[in-house]
């Protein structure tokens, strides 16, 4: 499983992560999860150790979605 959550290092962001890398690992298989947000977090941080304890393949990317260059920046370090 791949995914791709924007926002996700805190609420409902960090829980869709949270539950997809508990889906994956439940199935005996780890995820692939790219979390953005639009700084460096200690809550970010945090998230990708938990997600890394759940055996996912987890990194975290920062920058605004706002900012045109982002996005491409994002697949870039995503894929």
């Amino acid at each position: 499983m791949r995914a791709l959550v924007t926002g996700g290092s805190y609420g409902i962001g960090a829980a869709t992560c949270l539950r997809l890398a508990g889906d994956a690992l439940a199935r005996g298989e780890a995820a692939k999860i790219v979390v953005t947000a639009t700084g460096a977090r200690p809550d970010l941080a945090e998230l990708i150790g938990q997600l890394k304890s759940m055996g996912a393949d987890a990194l975290a990317v920062t920058g605004d979605l706002a900012d045109r260059d982002f996005p491409l920046q994002l697949v870039d370090e995503a894929v």
